[in-house]
């Protein structure tokens, strides 16, 4: 049975939203504060891949500096 065009839609908006949470959820444990620049930044990212390796970056970058670098903010 395929999905409709919207369940898809609506499953790749859950899945992106979880992704960046998950994301910002490392950085907040790491480094306490996260400035809202970066934060907009990554609720504008739309591909998952990206995320999910910057949820990897986010968890070994040695400061928000580096992780900044990365995510291009």
């Amino acid at each position: 049975m395929m999905e409709s065009p919207v369940i898809q839609d609506l499953e790749r908006r859950v899945r992106r939203k979880t992704l960046t949470q998950a994301v910002t959820d490392v950085l907040r444990r790491r480094f306490s504060d996260v400035p809202s620049e970066v934060l907009a930044v990554l609720q504008g990212i739309t591909d998952d891949e990206k995320l999910r390796e910057l949820n990897w970056v986010a968890g070994q970058c040695a400061d928000l500096e580096a992780f900044r670098a990365k995510v291009g903010s």
